[in-house]
């Protein structure tokens, strides 16, 4: 039997291309069986062998795949100030921010030897222009980071970091999402509006991943051996993402915050060791139901702090009740989100307000300038009256920091609330750890317990 033959051996009634015998069609590899198939005649044609992705014919020797080098330098993402007033029609962004988190896994070969996945590159807020696309952030990222990557067609990474597809099982590859949902469209074709949270993963089965239905796959019947956080699928890998991305978890306990915030239930975590700078503030907050862990029995210190995660954290901390306040909406927060009620609530106290008119961003990371802002405007609201240490040093870099949180920072310096980083400098720009925000929260709470 011919390739050829072989090929069209897997030839469905529908003329498709599916697995066994052609019985079942599958979407992915109808793709690719007619991608081999046009590189088939051209190879007919030019006596030559050609790449699948790109429909051309290699010349000359052939050379090894054509992979994409880091730049020697890029610049720094930067941060999306929080709008001290609603922009007005005639002053929409020219850029938007979004965050990118790319989730790698070492070679093994088979989905049953999977240990644990491997962050690669932790959440990270990119600032791009307005209606780029997924590639546009996913290039920077790499791009800032120096890991290589394989994008032949432009559509499709089938390579990054020296880990390809099919390089851990038949159904492995990678696979990028949004807002914790699979697209159905390539990198390039995916406009962004802002806010999202792309999280680029590697799986070992992609039949195993969400909206695996969509592309017409039947699941691996081939059991996983993986377990627990680290997950043996890529889909185990993303349910885990997301789940880390909830700071404030099931509606039972969104729908108690008074409760959650006064009723005391001893907690600790074991990523939180007994030397940890911030332990007593984490365990104080988490035992009040101020803040959660990513699991039960880890906290994730050292992981950065989005902005629907904090304005939880603040919701819970006021003990206010905002359940049956709905009136303020954007396109990327929906009435079941976990942070939908700690959001509205924000926006009305004026605490916290959208990247833009139409978006809040929640998975956008907070940076420090941000959280000052923040527990600025928290304290004005919950009117506490906290004692101030006058004639402070001004921070070295406060020339750094932006104009609509001077005053912010300035006050809670004075406060004792928020101090420097070393050498008396504030670094705005840096992106708030879980740590740093109990540390900075306790404080506050228990002058709201006086």
């Amino acid at each position: 039997m011919s390739t050829l033959d072989a090929l069209l051996f897997f030839e469905t009634p529908d003329h498709k291309i599916g697995y066994t015998n052609g019985q079942s069609e599958n979407a992915m590899a109808t793709e690719q069986g007619f991608r081999a198939l046009v590189n088939y005649k051209a190879f007919k044609e030019s006596g030559e062998p050609a790449y699948v992705y790109q429909f051309i014919p290699k010349s000359g020797v052939t050379p090894e795949p054509t992979v994409t080098p880091a730049p020697t330098a890029s610049p720094n993402p930067t941060e999306s100030p929080v709008p001290t007033s609603k922009p007005s029609d005639n002053d929409q962004p020219a850029t938007i921010t979004v965050s990118f988190k790319l989730i790698g896994d070492s070679h093994h070969e088979e989905p049953s030897k999977h240990k644990e996945s491997e962050t690669w590159i932790p959440a990270t807020n990119y600032t791009v222009p307005k209606n780029a696309t997924v590639k546009d952030v996913f290039e920077k990222a790499l791009g800032d980071a120096h890991i290589s990557y394989i994008n032949r067609s432009g559509n499709y990474v089938s390579s990054i970091n020296g880990l390809a597809e099919f390089d851990n099982g038949p159904n492995s590859g990678w696979m990028y999402m949004i807002n914790g949902s699979h697209p159905s469209v390539g990198l390039k074709e995916y406009v962004l509006q802002g806010g999202e949270a792309i999280l680029w993963h590697y799986t070992d089965d992609y039949t195993k991943e969400e909206s695996s239905e969509k592309w017409g796959s039947k699941p691996n019947t081939t059991p996983s051996t993986s377990g627990g956080g680290g997950g043996g699928s890529g889909k185990a890998d993303a349910q885990t993402d997301n789940k880390a991305n909830e700071e404030a978890a099931p509606t039972s306990e969104a729908t108690t915050n008074t409760q959650a915030a006064s009723n005391t239930v001893q907690k600790s975590f074991t990523d939180v060791k007994a030397d940890h700078w911030a332990k007593e503030a984490i365990e104080t907050l988490a035992s009040k139901g101020v803040i959660q862990g990513k699991s039960e029995i880890k906290f994730a210190p050292n992981e950065k702090v989005t902005r629907a995660e904090f304005i939880t954290m603040l919701y819970r901390m006021s003990k206010e009740d905002a359940q049956n306040d709905n009136e303020v909406t954007f396109k990327d927060v929906k009435a079941e989100d976990w942070f939908a009620v700690a959001v509205n609530w924000g926006v009305k106290v004026e605490i916290i307000k959208g990247i833009d008119e139409e978006n809040f961003g929640p998975q956008c990371l907070v940076t420090r300038e941000q959280m000052a802002a923040m527990l600025a405007r928290y304290i004005r609201y919950m009117k506490l009256e906290l004692k101030a240490e006058e004639n402070k040093e001004a921070f070295k870099d406060e020339d750094n920091i932006s104009d609509y949180a001077k005053e912010s920072v300035k006050t809670l310096q004075q406060y004792n609330i928020m101090k420097g980083k070393g050498k008396n400098s504030f670094v705005p720009k840096d992106q708030a750890t879980r740590a740093e925000a109990a540390q900075i929260l306790v404080i506050i709470f228990k002058q709201n317990e006086k």
